[in-house]
């Protein structure tokens, strides 16, 4: 199941982003690295841990728990902008009663 809602929500993250699956989990580009954070906050709406994040996405425990902190004061109209997209997708589909 978290497999599943985890391909989801990333696919979902390329789209909105424009970017590739693989690049937005392992690039080190700025707009991959800014798409990592999305997915990042996204799956931990849908409550994902630090572990169960670092699994699926071939990362560390202590890399994912870095990105969740690191990004807080982030200040970028696109980065902003694509996290509203994705958190209103995911509240609608995942977290609003019915």
């Amino acid at each position: 199941m978290k497999t599943e809602l985890f391909n989801e929500i990333l696919n979902k993250v390329a789209e909105v982003t424009e970017l590739d699956k693989e690049s937005i989990l392992h690039s080190n580009k700025e707009e991959c690295t800014d798409a990592r954070y999305i997915l990042i906050q996204s799956l931990i709406r849908l409550g994902f841990t630090d572990t169960d994040m670092a699994a699926l996405m071939g990362k560390s425990r202590q890399t994912i728990c870095y990105m969740r902190n690191s990004y807080k004061k982030v200040d970028k109209w696109t980065l902003e902008n694509d996290l509203q997209n994705i958190r209103k997708w995911v509240e609608n589909k995942y977290l609003s009663s019915k």
